[in-house]
């Protein structure tokens, strides 16, 4: 990722933006931030509220950690969910 496009990121995001950046939809994004798979999040009230760098450093550590996609296992705090097969294990 390029300084350019962190540094068109939000200080302080919400849901739907991190949704957004991440490419997910956000009833996969609201499941994941409430099991807990982004450390980083922060609920206020009922309201998600997600520090950018604090974000970009997770993001950076999977990286580091060999994580490819953030359906990968050994991404930090992502569980795959169980009714999903990568489309290795399927038939």
């Amino acid at each position: 990722m390029t300084n350019q496009v962190a540094n068109d990121l939000a200080p302080v995001m919400t849901a739907e933006e991190l949704f957004e950046f991440l490419r997910i939809g956000s009833t996969a994004g609201y499941l994941a931030l409430n099991r807990g798979d982004f450390p980083f999040a922060v609920k206020i009230g009922s309201l998600w509220r997600i520090p950018r760098d604090a974000m970009l450093d997770w993001l950076s550590q999977a990286k580091a950690a060999g994580a490819g996609d953030m359906g990968d296992s050994h991404s930090p705090n992502v569980v795959p969910h169980p009714h999903i097969q990568r489309a290795t294990e399927r038939r």
